[in-house]
């Protein structure tokens, strides 16, 4: 057992650092970031991504140093960093000095934008093929998540029964038998083992969920999701952005929700019960197979 542990941890080391690598050299290549500022908040385009974000300043805190502004979001923690070397006037570095965040206010609608107006929403109508969806992620969106996931519950829990078995296995080659055993390989295996494995690997499944629970449900805001032939267009109460199909690989389907994903961090998952009917799931089964491709290895967290 502690040999598969110490195995794992350097496994999981290994790919940790290559996922890494991959991400810097994708960093030094990738076009650069447009970011658009109004009185009304953040605009950036990923040309890279082929997406778009718009966040209120009311959605950040500010700071500031000698050469640049950090903008931290409230709820999730990231942060925005704008060079002042990147800004087109000093007027403009006071202009963003003295933009108003954690309040809007309607003057800040009404004041003159040094630098870029207010850009003009590209959310479509909605159509017959439109599929929307309201709703929160809860705890137990989380428990499908990592019962989901190879690199989180479903993982651990097929290791520990692998584990568990290849011990079995082992002791019953390698140990000599004993006639007066009470009970046989077999039966010890079947009556402890087998039942320690299940309870065992639900209890991981568990134990990921909540952890991953408790870190993020700070975050876990109301959603509106809208999916269409062309994008995803995700609305929160601190922002609203559009992301095209491209932002996604593959997806899969759990009999409580659906799952998109590309890379490790890079997911979206929709709760069935959100929809507001079997046919709505069947459109959203219909786009994902259209634009997706269909996969059950999700490595998310």
């Amino acid at each position: 057992m502690i040999a598969g542990w110490v195995g794992l941890t350097g496994v999981m080391i290994v790919l940790h650092r290559r996922a890494r690598r991959k991400l810097e050299r994708k960093l030094e290549t990738s076009p650069p970031i447009r970011v658009e500022l109004s009185a009304q908040g953040f605009r950036i385009d990923d040309t890279a991504e082929k997406s778009q974000m718009m966040i209120p300043w009311d959605s950040f805190r500010r700071f500031e140093s000698e050469s640049i502004f950090v903008f931290q979001h409230r709820t999730s923690g990231l942060s925005f960093m704008i060079p002042k070397r990147a800004l087109p006037s000093p007027e403009s570095i006071e202009w963003l000095r003295e933009v108003n965040v954690g309040i809007a206010t309607r003057d800040d609608a009404e004041s003159p934008l040094p630098l870029a107006p207010a850009p003009a929403s590209r959310a479509r109508e909605g159509n017959f093929s439109d599929v929307t969806l309201e709703y929160r992620m809860g705890y137990w969106n989380c428990v499908d998540l990592s019962c989901a996931s190879w690199g989180a519950g479903r993982g651990a829990a097929v290791f520990i029964i692998g584990m568990f078995t290849g011990i079995s296995i082992y002791s019953a080659i390698a140990m000599p038998h004993r006639p007066n055993a009470k009970f046989s390989d077999m039966e010890v295996y079947c009556y402890f083992i087998a039942p320690i494995m299940l309870i065992g690997a639900i209890l991981i499944a568990f134990v990921v969920a909540t952890q991953f629970w408790l870190s993020h449900r700070g975050q876990f805001k109301r959603r509106t999701v809208r999916l269409n032939e062309t994008s995803l267009t995700l609305s929160e109460n601190d922002g609203t952005s559009e992301v095209p199909w491209a932002r996604f690989t593959r997806y899969k389907e759990t009999p409580w929700s659906f799952l998109a994903w590309k890379g490790q961090h890079d997911w979206l998952q929709l709760p069935k019960s959100a929809f507001p009917s079997i046919p709505a799931q069947e459109r959203c089964r219909e786009l994902f197979e259209r634009h997706l491709k269909r996969s059950t290895w999700f490595f998310g967290s």
